[in-house]
């Protein structure tokens, strides 16, 4: 019955997982976003098994083999990271890739932002599901809000996954191609957090003239494609003036007192305004089709457009160099010093510290020396039950009860000074965040292996029972004490999420804590079990 018990509870903890999760609207929205994303990744092919397919077209084809070719363009001339990304295809069946929708009130310029855990603020909320993003739409729609819903056929995971070529990007012409790719190679190279607007603007701007070089690169500067491509951008800078005029005429109708009726008159004015200068002053938009503008529409171009003009100050202070543009920005990223003409112009990135990198070199060592990996002046396993072992019959004996208060009060504390941190925000690598999961991943492991071998007889105190078993095989045979370094592991990858000062602290009474528990143990045990457990 014990065995059933523990796999009916080992089942059932995924279950209470994701119903603790799914009864919060944002645990709710993870999974799904999360369901998607996982689709995407087991789902998407290798391009060469798509260069193989029968059937294949040629201009598709040639757009994979185009997509390579920016890729490494991207990253042997300019600098941006080497990653896996454009490696596969996935097949989106006609539809978009993601649908991001961005809100916002009707009497004044501020972006609805939504948090989400270890990327910060975002301006827009993205969903794979067009019926998803339709609901909640509707949902500011019914409280007031201004709202835009915009269909995306690329975006990137920052590095989480490897991001493939979406089916809607194989109608793309060279020139969209390239700005594409290169805008998405540069989220996946420098991403600051709580920091979209700067993220996007920097995209923007390295896909514009990255996508250039690459155009003139490859077909030179009489092509049709590099003539195309510096078209698009003579419109996009029309457009951004004129998106500039509107924004500076709608911040001053706005800051006038008055009535909310009066203001939701005034900027129809403006906007109707507005519209009918785009169309006399830029003639290339007469006939082109553009959603009814509103407070949510200026602000979704303001988070991709808005910072044009520091880009392009900050582009001048390099002398027009992309290449060391994008090495200055990968050297904010990482929080290294940087020009003190540029300090003025970037957000504020915390300087990069070594201390992540010799903590996790200390949690290592700690870890090592915790496993005893099969020393033998040290293999002296403190565990006593059910599996095959030496049996000791006697006195039952319990002690032990203030290090388990002790261990339960230092795992509340990381746990909750974690979960503070998660919901500020923190700034550091995302590398950190990923080591912290894999920390905590592999505690778990280890410990519901340690858990299978002691059985029933597993206790929080220190426990001699009246039958007794001193394991030396299995998980016992090459970890002295799993349990505790589990317990130790999984509080470093809680720390390692954050980076906490009081964490630290916190991580460091661990490890005295678990000091004292583990002389606690061998003395009971070495009472226990004498010369068995000397050996």
């Amino acid at each position: 019955m014990g065995k059933r018990r523990r796999l009916l509870l080992i089942l059932a903890l995924p279950v209470v997982l994701l119903t603790l999760c799914g009864s919060h609207p944002m645990g709710r929205y993870l999974l799904k976003q999360g369901a998607g994303q996982m689709r995407i990744y087991l789902f998407r092919r290798p391009c060469g098994k798509v260069l193989e397919t029968p059937g294949l077209s040629s201009s598709s084809r040639e757009k994979i083999l185009l997509i390579r070719d920016i890729k490494h363009f991207a990253e042997n001339m300019l600098g941006l990271d080497r990653s896996d990304n454009y490696e596969s295809h996935y097949d989106t069946q006609g539809g978009a890739a993601v649908f991001l929708l961005f809100a916002a009130p009707k009497d004044r310029l501020a972006p609805v932002l939504w948090k989400f855990p270890f990327l910060g603020e975002f301006p827009y909320k993205g969903f794979f599901s067009e019926r998803d993003a339709r609901v909640e739409e509707k949902g500011f729609l019914d409280q007031g809000y201004d709202t835009e819903l915009m269909p995306v056929s690329a975006y990137s995971t920052l590095g989480l996954f490897p991001d493939p070529i979406f089916s809607p990007m194989l109608v793309w012409d060279a020139p969209a191609l390239a700005n594409t790719v290169i805008h998405e190679l540069t989220h996946r190279t420098v991403f600051l957090r709580n920091e979209a607007e700067f993220n996007e603007n920097l995209a923007t701007f390295v896909g514009n003239l990255g996508g250039l070089e690459f155009l003139k690169n490859r077909y030179g500067v009489e092509s049709p494609e590099y003539g195309l491509a510096i078209r698009r951008l003579e419109d996009e800078k029309k457009y951004e003036k004129w998106m500039r005029s509107l924004y500076g005429d709608l911040m001053r109708v706005y800051a006038k007192n008055l009535s909310h009726h009066e203001v939701l008159k005034a900027r129809e004015i403006v906007f109707s305004r507005a519209e009918k200068k785009l169309e006399e002053d830029n003639p290339v938009f007469r006939n082109t089709p553009h959603i009814p503008l509103n407070n949510a529409v200026v602000l979704s171009h303001v988070s991709y457009h808005g910072r044009a003009r520091q880009m392009e100050h900050l582009y001048d202070l390099t002398s027009r160099n992309l290449p060391q543009f994008i090495s200055l920005m990968k050297r904010l990223r990482d929080g290294e010093e940087i020009p003190g003409d540029w300090k003025r112009h970037l957000p504020e990135v915390p300087r990069k510290s070594r201390g992540p990198g010799l903590f996790l070199i200390l949690t290592l060592i700690v870890g090592f020396r915790m496993l005893y990996l099969r020393v033998p002046s040290l293999q002296r396993e403190g565990a006593a039950l059910k599996a095959p072992g030496i049996e000791k019959r006697g006195e039952e004996k319990t002690s032990g009860k203030a290090t388990t208060a002790a261990l339960f009060l230092v795992y509340m504390g990381t746990w909750l000074s974690a979960s503070q941190g998660l919901l500020v925000g923190t700034s550091h690598s995302i590398a950190w965040t990923v080591a912290g999961f894999v920390l905590m991943i592999s505690a778990l492991v280890l410990r519901g292996i340690a858990l299978s071998e002691l059985g029933p007889q597993f206790s929080f105190a220190v426990r001699i029972r009246t039958e007794h078993r001193l394991i030396t095989t299995g998980v016992y045979g090459v970890v002295r004490h799993p349990l505790h370094c589990a317990f130790f592991l999984e509080l470093a990858g809680m720390t390692l999420l954050t980076l906490q000062s009081s964490q630290f602290l916190l991580l460091a009474l661990t490890a005295v804590v678990i000091a004292i528990r583990n002389k606690e143990e061998d003395a009971a045990l070495l009472a226990g079990f004498e010369d068995a457990f000397r050996e």
